[in-house]
């Protein structure tokens, strides 16, 4: 008898499609996915190559469309850092990393002076720090072309 194999969250799996966009913005091709690390498959999901490594304790799971957005952003993140050694996204002005903020944040830097949503950005803190795209909608001129 096979095995049932329970999809990942909906949440996690639109959150990964909408940071493979910006991935794809970045020129990198390397093929991501959702993989679970216990058996039962409801809790640990984490964000992997196709080969199935992955790096990280597992993306939390979010009630809200946002949390899951950050979680996501956030594990994609750290999968290239810490398997791939990339620093993704790059800001293309300044050449530094972002990292994905919302409004609602308790330790975000995007206030409402920036935006007056609480979407999913990326955000570059060169300078005095500016808003390089929402989660999704990176345009290719932003950011760093990695591959």
């Amino acid at each position: 008898m096979e095995r049932f194999k329970k999809l990942p969250p909906k949440s996690f799996s639109d959150a990964l499609s909408v940071v493979l966009k910006d991935v794809k913005a970045s020129s990198i091709l390397t093929p991501i996915k959702l993989v679970c690390a216990d058996q039962d498959r409801t809790r640990e999901w984490h964000v992997a190559l196709e080969n199935g490594s992955y790096w990280g304790g597992g993306a939390p799971l979010e009630d809200s469309e946002e949390g899951a957005l950050l979680s996501v952003a956030e594990a994609v993140q750290d999968l290239f850092a810490e398997v791939l050694w990339k620093v993704w996204p790059q800001c293309a002005i300044h050449d530094l990393g972002c990292h994905a903020y919302a409004r609602f944040e308790a330790e975000s830097p995007i206030t409402s002076a920036h935006v007056d949503d609480d979407f999913a950005y990326w955000f570059c803190s060169g300078d005095d720090g500016h808003i390089l795209g929402r989660v999704g909608h990176l345009e290719v001129t932003s950011v760093k072309q990695l591959e």
